[in-house]
């Protein structure tokens, strides 16, 4: 039963270079158990150098296969690119890379039979111009999908998710960075658009929502102080979270409708004091016991 596995993954993954669902093969009846293209990456990396280095055209796809148990690596060349094949198990792993070597998609199949095949997800990658650094990578399967947007030095500035009606995508979320001199994160908002239904296309309506960071010194001791934080519903601020200088020590003030607000402080971790506001007029004040 193994060598007619063997001998049915070679067959696919050939024909897949060439045409899709083309083939006729014997079928395992019995699935082999399931494990990630994840656990062996770098294993893949590897050897995709010394592959991709190496002139396949006008060989046969079937005389470039590496085989190690039910694991198959096989490169090959596919309109003038090169194409590199991964399978263990009832996974496979289609890889295309442009004339720099950059890889360019990636295809994730399920292949459970003959008549039971399918892609079940795809990566696509752009590139600043000539580098090899990547400038989008759009991740999607047959459903949804997103897509990160890079910063030349690898941060991540957007992301944007969508889903998918009639194969065209429709953004559901949007998600942006922003960072200081020292590359920490100034700000992260994210915008958040709703539909009627999973197949509606119109939008019905947006909510916005930020966190904005500002960064303190460290104290006379040495100490990381944590940023200050302020958080922001539809631009309106909702929660503040301020840091004194003396670690352990800082306040959180909740706003709510009406001008009411609740301001706690805490001191070494422990809340120690807590006052409701109706804008600066003071309601209420409470202080904590340690054994609170």
């Amino acid at each position: 039963m193994t060598s007619f596995w063997v001998l049915f993954k070679r067959l696919f993954a050939a024909f897949l270079l060439f045409s899709f669902f083309a083939f006729s093969v014997f079928c395992q009846e019995e699935s082999l158990e399931e494990s990630s293209l994840e656990e062996i990456e770098e294993a893949v990396e590897k050897v995709r150098e010394e592959y991709l280095s190496k002139d396949y055209t006008g060989k046969s796809s079937l005389l470039a296969f590496s085989e190690f148990e039910n694991e198959v690596i096989q490169p090959d060349s596919l309109d003038g690119n090169r194409v590199m094949i991964y399978s263990i198990g009832n996974k496979t792993r289609r890889r295309f890379f442009d004339q720099q070597y950059r890889l360019e998609r990636s295809e994730f199949w399920e292949i459970n039979g003959a008549r039971d095949s399918r892609i079940v997800r795809q990566e696509y990658f752009k590139y600043f111009g000539n580098e090899k650094k990547v400038s989008v990578k759009t991740v999607e399967n047959e459903k949804d999908g997103e897509s990160i947007f890079y910063r030349r030095d690898g941060l991540v500035e957007k992301i944007e998710a969508f889903k998918k009606v009639e194969e065209k995508p429709y953004i559901t979320q949007i998600r942006r960075w922003k960072y200081d001199k020292d590359n920490r994160i100034t700000e992260l908002s994210v915008r958040t658009f709703s539909y009627n239904s999973e197949e509606d296309t119109k939008r019905r309506g947006v909510s916005a929502k930020a966190f904005r960071y500002k960064y303190n010194p460290k104290n006379e001791a040495g100490e990381e102080i944590p940023a200050d934080v302020s958080f922001y519903e539809n631009d309106i601020l909702k929660s503040v979270e301020k840091y004194s200088p003396v670690l352990g020590s800082y306040t959180q003030q909740y706003f709510f409708d009406h001008g009411i607000s609740v301001k706690t402080w805490f001191v070494k971790y422990n809340r120690v004091r807590e006052v409701i506001y109706q804008n600066e007029r003071v309601l209420r004040v409470h202080k904590f016991d340690e054994e609170e």
